[in-house]
């Protein structure tokens, strides 16, 4: 079961936490092929999720009490059963011949790893800033992307049209989504039209790539079809800062004068006097929002 067609819920407990091999050994664990480390990772990207959806009431400033100490067990103890999964896997792939320590299924379970790296430290916390210092893990979510589009056009080929389960593109979107270093960012978004296919179960490539660019221009105030400073340092301000999004439900009664086919998204920022707030803001791939009403949070 892929965790990311799963994630359009609200809290932790509408998630189904997967019963794992009673017999591993989390804290020691050893990986004799890739297939055995993704299945280890796919139990732990659960219980991370899990974990953001508890924190969403308080780290999105729905309600003011305080987070139970149960939840900041469980976030240590994921933390730690992701720093024995890293050390096992890098031995792993120590072990593996040079070529296949960066084909793309490796390359694929390494971003999906600093993602759920990312997701622990920053699920319990208030605000977007404390995203700025994964800057590492960024980094390193868009060489392996790199790399593995890389692969691809070396074989000469191109994503296929449909997958049932997910590749890079709900990948690269929350990399884009979380990582404020415009560079980083914009290269990210021009890797998702290298890396997708154009449906990913329930991603829809075009859809998030829009989505994408349109986070980029809101917080960096920019617009990615005209001239901009890609090398620009200066990060965003916490108000300024996308933390969640859903599409509107019903017919959208508004026009605006550059596409009448736009389709209508708002946007949860965080409010200058403290609290959240929604931007109104437009996608002009009408026909992708398929799932009117739903949310996205992270």
């Amino acid at each position: 079961m892929s965790v990311f067609p799963l994630f359009f819920i609200d809290e932790g407990v509408e998630f189904p936490l997967l019963l794992g091999d009673e017999g591993a050994d989390l804290k020691n664990p050893v990986f004799y092929t890739i297939s055995e480390a993704q299945n280890a990772l796919e139990h732990l990207c659960i219980r991370v999720i899990r974990l953001v959806r508890d924190g969403n009431p308080y780290r999105l400033e729905v309600t003011d009490e305080p987070l139970q100490e149960w939840m900041f067990d469980e976030q240590a103890e994921a933390k730690q059963d992701l720093e024995a999964w890293e050390f096992a896997f890098e031995r792993f792939r120590s072990r593996r011949g040079f070529s296949e320590r960066e084909d793309t299924p490796t390359l694929a379970v390494i971003t999906r790893h600093r993602l759920m790296k990312i997701w622990i430290v920053n699920c319990f916390r208030r605000g977007e800033m404390g995203y700025d210092a994964m800057k590492e893990d960024f980094i390193t979510i868009v060489d392996c992307a790199r790399k593995a589009a890389e692969n691809l056009e070396a074989q000469h080929a191109t994503p296929g049209k449909f997958m049932f389960d997910t590749g890079f593109n709900p990948m690269l979107h929350f990399t884009i989504f979380k990582c404020r270093y415009l560079a980083l960012r914009v290269e990210a978004l021009s890797l998702m039209r290298r890396l997708s296919s154009q449906q990913e179960a329930l991603w829809n490539a075009t859809l998030l790539y829009d989505m994408s660019r349109r986070i980029i221009e809101v917080e960096h105030d920019i617009d990615l079809s005209e001239d901009y400073d890609l090398y620009d340092e200066r990060l965003p301000p916490d108000e300024n800062r996308v933390r969640g999004f859903y599409f509107r439900e019903g017919p959208e009664t508004e026009s605006i004068i550059w596409d009448k086919n736009a389709e209508t998204v708002y946007f949860l920022m965080g409010h200058p006097e403290g609290g959240v707030m929604f931007r109104k803001e437009y996608v002009r791939n009408k026909d992708l929002v398929s799932d009117c009403g739903q949310t996205f949070w992270m």
